[in-house]
């Protein structure tokens, strides 16, 4: 992150605050919300670093895992969280002289989060901090027909399972990872081009796990209970999800899963290989592939 983007993000937390709330007296104000916002930002900072430091193999030295580790995302997320909380430290000690705006944060979670997205992207923020902003107030995400009723039968699984899936069968964890990983992505748009599981006991799928689709990139996803194992290698040495392995038998793989013609889409258009780690409590994380099924870095959805 740059000098002058720094700056900008820094004085975009008070500056918004201010703005949208007309305090009494800046000053008075200033500290506490600056408080709160650069505490935010730096655990936010501390936190993506380290996730993404321990999603990363084992086996690589210190100094290779410094390198691989996205740095750009990680200050990005730090001052988005420092934005959001310096709005919301902001009104908070408004409301304190204000009793009006003591129900902020419920009359914005009454909003549509398309109107709220609408309203933060016209003042000039990004989606990134609109979606984190929504997040912060409870406000709700539709997403189209994403978020559908597979959707809520997967959250539903989710709920049910996540605090006593590590002792579960193999079977069980590795319906788990795909179950997270799908309601995980149509939270953040991606469109779901495979058929989902809705069922914790569903006899175990071979080939790929999901195909999805956001805007215009297609992305073929490979779930893994964390832990439970790694990408397999069949006999010949093709590895799984690899170029050799997805075109295998001119794409049956892929075929089997989304049909002919969408198959041949696309194989033509491209597409991104994603391997998702998913926690006991159904957090996951995403590794983005190369063509031999080497880890590239962390994937950001």
């Amino acid at each position: 992150m740059g000098k002058a983007h720094k700056k900008a993000s820094s004085s975009a937390v008070f500056s918004c605050v201010a703005a949208a709330i007309p305090f009494p007296s800046v000053k008075a104000k200033q500290p506490g919300i600056m408080t709160a916002s650069f505490g935010a930002g730096a655990i936010a900072l501390a936190a993506d670093v380290a996730k993404q430091y321990e999603a990363l193999e084992k086996e690589l030295p210190f100094s290779k895992k410094i390198e691989k580790i996205n740095w750009a995302q990680s200050f990005r997320k730090a001052g988005t969280q420092s934005l959001i909380a310096g709005i919301s430290a902001g009104v908070v000690l408004y409301a304190a002289d204000h009793p009006r705006f003591r129900n902020f944060a419920g009359k914005i979670k009454k909003l549509s989060y398309e109107r709220v997205e609408k309203l933060l992207k016209k003042s000039g923020f990004s989606g990134e901090t609109a979606e984190e902003f929504c997040k912060r107030f409870g406000v709700s995400r539709v997403a189209g027909n994403l978020l559908d009723d597979i959707y809520n039968a997967q959250k539903s699984i989710i709920n049910q399972w996540k605090n006593a899936i590590a002792n579960a069968s193999r079977i069980r964890k590795g319906n788990f990872g795909e179950i997270a990983s799908d309601a995980f992505l149509s939270e953040k748009g991606f469109q779901p081009l495979h058929t989902r599981l809705q069922n914790i006991d569903a006899p175990t799928r071979q080939g790929i796990d999901g195909v999805l689709k956001k805007g215009s990139e297609y992305f073929i996803v490979e779930a893994k209970y964390k832990g439970t194992g790694t990408l397999s290698i069949l006999t010949d040495g093709t590895k799984q999800m690899s170029d050799a392995w997805i075109s295998q038998n001119n794409f049956q793989r892929l075929r089997d899963v989304v049909g002919n013609n969408l198959a041949t889409e696309i194989r033509d258009s491209g597409y991104k290989r994603l391997l998702a780690e998913i926690a006991p409590d159904g957090s996951v994380i995403y590794k983005e592939l190369d063509v031999n099924a080497n880890i590239l870095n962390i994937f950001n959805p």
